[in-house]
């Protein structure tokens, strides 16, 4: 099953991704980057093993 969290983070990432090259702009991009990849995983990961924990 395709997990609809990931593909609506994509474009973000990419756009984070051109822009940790620029030395005004790192420091946004990493904030940003980080940003996305922890909610994704908190999203995907630690959300559904609360669900899993309760619904069992």
């Amino acid at each position: 099953m395709l997990d609809p969290v990931p593909f609506a983070d994509q474009p973000r990432a990419n756009h984070g991704i051109a822009r940790i090259s620029d030395p005004i702009f790192q420091g946004l991009a990493i904030s940003l980057l980080f940003g996305l990849l922890s909610s994704t995983a908190l999203t995907v990961l630690v959300i559904a093993a609360i669900y899993r924990v309760f619904r069992a």
